[in-house]
């Protein structure tokens, strides 16, 4: 990074955070069941790599913890069984990131992304 005169330049606005995200999302609103929550959270948007779910209380999950979560996707007869890691905890929810995708489940996410990408908003910040 350019300095000058010991001093970094702005690149962010402040309170803007740094977009990390690998694919985009797609606003998404779909029921998920958090393994040890007692009620249901509610996926508001997600993409192939993590999505951002709205709680009742997501104070009780812990940045860098693993949960897992359930969900019927709308294009599967199934449920899929999705491992995740807590990446940020908000007053609304928390935002994870997909670990440990394979198989079937990466198969149903992949394919529930690029079926609804293209009949729904990206999310924009």
């Amino acid at each position: 990074m350019l300095r000058v005169h010991g001093v970094q330049p702005k690149r962010w606005k402040r309170g803007m955070a740094k977009e990390r995200r690998l694919t985009p999302r797609i606003d998404f609103h779909h029921e998920v069941m958090i393994r040890g929550s007692r009620a249901p959270g509610r996926i508001l948007n997600f993409s192939t790599n993590g999505a951002f779910i709205q709680t009742e209380n997501p104070r009780q999950f812990k940045q860098g913890k693993e949960i897992d979560m359930v969900t019927t996707l709308p294009l599967e007869r199934k449920a899929v069984s999705i491992r995740a890691r807590v990446v940020r905890v908000e007053k609304k929810g928390i935002a994870v990131e997909f670990v440990d995708l394979f198989g079937r489940e990466a198969a149903a996410v992949d394919s529930t992304f690029e079926v609804f990408k293209a009949t729904v908003p990206l999310y924009r910040t």
